[in-house]
């Protein structure tokens, strides 16, 4: 009984070659019926042609689609430039409420204190939410990237039942 396995090198057809149809699990074709060498590889591209356009999907076409980290480049913080701006504006208020009582220099200093915490807690936030706003579309792109493989793995799965019964109906085991 002779074998016919798939593998990684393909499958020469006179002048075409059959790359690898189902690398990731080993498929191994075994004839029933004595059929010949060139019988087994005319049968089995029949069956591939057969079993591509029952499944739309051509193994030996599709993109390797490989798991990995999505990385993002976080958001310009809008709120940048808050801290000074509020140490500013804060310096400003406290002068005129500081003039009032001819403690100019005063009003200025705690004014400025304040409106920087108050501008630093401002652009901290601001950060934040880019930060959020880029992991937020890194989770996005990585789920596509996952409905993307799951879309392909049912396509090579209904390729695979297209082929195996195609080689089965002629004949053949295919484990």
């Amino acid at each position: 009984m002779s074998i016919l396995k798939i593998s990684l090198s393909g499958i020469v057809i006179g002048v075409f070659t059959l790359p690898c149809v189902y690398a990731q699990e080993k498929l191994f074709v075994y004839p029933n019926i004595q059929q010949s060498a060139e019988q087994q590889a005319e049968d089995r591209y029949d069956c591939h042609q057969w079993a591509v356009a029952q499944s739309n999907f051509d193994p030996s076409k599709a993109l390797v689609i490989v798991k990995k980290p999505v990385r993002l480049k976080v958001g310009e913080n809008k709120s940048s430039g808050a801290t000074a701006k509020g140490a500013i504006a804060g310096a400003v208020v406290g002068a005129v409420i500081g003039s009032r009582g001819n403690d100019t220099a005063e009003g200025v200093a705690i004014g400025g204190m304040v409106g920087t915490v108050v501008g630093a807690a401002v652009e901290q936030e601001g950060k934040e939410k880019a930060r959020e706003e880029a992991r937020e579309q890194a989770r996005s792109k990585a789920q596509e990237h996952e409905e993307r493989i799951a879309a392909q793995n049912r396509q090579r799965a209904e390729y695979r039942r297209a082929l195996t019964s195609c080689l089965e109906g002629r004949n053949y085991t295919v484990r």
